[in-house]
């Protein structure tokens, strides 16, 4: 996880300081924090097996580039995200969990739009593609009273393509924003490489793509020729 930081910080840099250079006006960058409630999409109901949402831990740092009177624009993002599922399954009489936690590096690139409103509260909605990079894929299985963790990296893909969609509410005091965000993401990619291996009653053909739903907390600075 340190190591995934370290690399999401190091991405986040370069986009700020290219993007400050380019862009001189109408332009604000930032930071947040937040709650993932991540689950999986199956192709079928599971007849033996019960799936359970994950709730994990997302960061990131984002730029926002407005063009048309300060409403319509582009928010390039890095974040760190950690997704995955519950699986929950019987055996002699006992519940087995197994929790897949895949951590990714996701880029999002989204279309921003601020409804012109007057004072400091400002609603707005993103919407757009990502591209996320897992860093690690690893299982936490409970079972019989024991806990054991393994990584799978040879059961689930480690490159997830989708979609973004949410609305945020912004807040300003003088050069700085505060935006409490909810989003969707709702994956296209079947991440699955082996998943017989990730559950007894899957068949060969079965697919896994990934859903969540996050809330964060963000810190914009806007830099004084944009204000």
């Amino acid at each position: 996880m340190k190591t995934a930081v370290r690399e999401t910080l190091v991405l986040s840099a370069v986009i700020l300081l290219v993007g400050s250079q380019i862009f001189a006006s109408q332009w604000e960058w930032g930071l947040k924090a937040g709650i993932v409630r991540s689950e999986a999409g199956f192709s079928r109901d599971l007849p033996y097996t019960y799936v359970e949402s994950l709730n994990a831990f997302s960061a990131g740092s984002f730029l926002s580039f407005f063009f048309i009177k300060d409403q319509f624009g582009v928010q390039p993002e890095i974040n760190y995200s950690v997704k995955g599922f519950d699986i929950l399954e019987e055996d002699l009489g006992q519940e087995i969990s197994s929790k897949y936690k895949i951590s990714y590096i996701e880029i999002p690139v989204l279309i921003a739009y601020r409804f012109p409103l007057k004072g400091r509260l400002k609603p707005g909605l993103v919407f757009g593609p990502y591209v996320g990079f897992a860093h690690k894929v690893r299982e936490v299985q409970a079972a019989f009273g024991n806990t054991e963790k393994r990584d799978l990296d040879d059961n689930l893909k480690k490159t997830d393509v989708g979609l973004v969609f949410g609305g945020n509410v912004r807040y300003r005091i003088g050069s700085i924003g505060i935006i409490l965000s909810a989003r969707y993401s709702l994956g296209f990619v079947n991440i699955s490489k082996n998943i017989m291996e990730v559950a007894y009653d899957f068949y060969e053909n079965d697919t896994i793509k990934n859903r969540a739903f996050t809330i964060s907390l963000g810190v914009a600075f806007i830099p004084p020729a944009s204000r």
